[in-house]
């Protein structure tokens, strides 16, 4: 287990650590944002997606961080798309950058 205090003063809160590739790869995952969980299943479980959109995504250009598709409508009524990254381990809430 990596010691991660160095972390504290960057991230400006108190945190238990990071949820990353280290332990994601071994699960299906669930990320429930209304409930504020994420949910770990042992692949190969049943789940119930009623209430969820899966998400589909890839690794590009050699980054070994989840990539997807992702649209933001903007309070004017302008739609921006482009691919996003999810980097649990980033420290961030949600970080976007070009072509938003």
């Amino acid at each position: 287990m990596e010691d991660l205090t160095r972390l504290k003063g960057a991230v400006g809160q108190k945190f238990d650590g990071i949820i990353g590739n280290d332990l994601l790869k071994n699960y299906l995952t669930v990320v429930d944002i209304s409930a504020r969980k994420i949910l770990l299943y042992p692949f190969g479980t049943k789940l119930n997606l009623n209430r969820y959109t899966p998400v589909q995504f890839n690794f590009n250009n050699g980054i070994q961080i989840p990539q997807f598709p992702l649209s933001i409508k903007l309070e004017n009524g302008e739609k921006l798309t482009g691919n996003s990254l999810f980097d649990s381990g980033a420290g961030i809430s949600l970080m976007i950058s070009s072509p938003f």
